[in-house]
């Protein structure tokens, strides 16, 4: 079967996530997650309605080759800021697991890469190298497409002229629409699934 993995969501479940779009058996994958104490399993495959699981907001990265102007926001290297963003930026999404710290000082320590915010709401991981757009993120009261915009706008003043991709994990629709009115293209996309795996609640 597919590898699983078995990790702590942004949310703070444990959380498997198995790819199932060549072979592995989805049964398998459910099995192993229970055993392994996950509380949901996300999947990337085709059609797994069969065996339980629900439609999710999955994967798309998007590209432009000419990126729009941009708008400036603020940038951070403060390491418990950017620690506190991740853990609530990302909550309630498919495909977004609690940071580590150790790995986030780690990117803190690059000069190629920028974290970019807004406010205390919102977080944008900019790689200059790749000139890649890495997922970003709103806290949950003040998701909107107009932010997510700003956030990718604010990388692409930091970017400068140039092609730039956009990467995006469990972001609804309206997300993505708002990055295709900048100029992006969706280049890929995969279909997410989840299932509960808690036992259902018996009603007196």
């Amino acid at each position: 079967m597919s590898e699983l993995l078995v990790r702590v969501a942004a949310d703070g479940r444990l959380v498997g996530m198995a790819d199932l779009r060549v072979g592995g058996s989805a049964e398998d994958a459910i099995t192993e997650a229970k055993a392994r104490g996950a509380v949901e399993l996300w999947a990337y495959g085709d059609d797994l309605a069969a065996h339980g699981f629900e439609p999710a907001d999955g994967y798309v990265r998007l590209r432009a080759e000419l990126l729009p102007p941009g708008e400036p926001i603020d940038e951070t290297a403060d390491l418990d800021r950017i620690v506190a963003l991740l853990e609530r930026c990302y909550v309630g999404l498919w495909g977004h697991w609690r940071p580590d710290r150790d790995a986030v000082a780690r990117s803190v320590g690059r000069t190629d890469l920028h974290h970019l915010v807004l406010g205390d709401d919102g977080l944008c991981r900019v790689d200059m190298a790749d000139r890649a757009i890495d997922a970003p993120g709103v806290a949950p009261e003040a998701r909107s497409p107009e932010r997510y915009a700003q956030l990718v706008l604010g990388a692409c003043a930091l970017l400068g002229p140039g092609p730039a991709t956009i990467e995006s994990w469990g972001d609804p629709s309206a997300t993505i629409a708002a990055y295709e009115a900048l100029g992006f293209r969706i280049e890929d996309r995969l279909q997410g699934w989840r299932r509960s795996l808690r036992p259902p609640s018996v009603s007196r």
